[in-house]
């Protein structure tokens, strides 16, 4: 689900955001390997 926030947010706490930035991107990786993983055992 995307976040909206303000650009005096981003600006006022942009560590924060670039933290949760990478965060979601290792849990969009890590869930394409389970989606992949979960159709290989699906096909035996």
């Amino acid at each position: 689900m995307p976040v909206i926030k303000s650009s005096a947010d981003l600006r006022n706490n942009y560590n924060g955001f670039s933290e949760m930035c990478h965060s979601y991107d290792e849990l969009k990786i890590k869930f394409e390997l389970y989606t992949e993983i979960e159709k290989r055992f699906k096909r035996h």
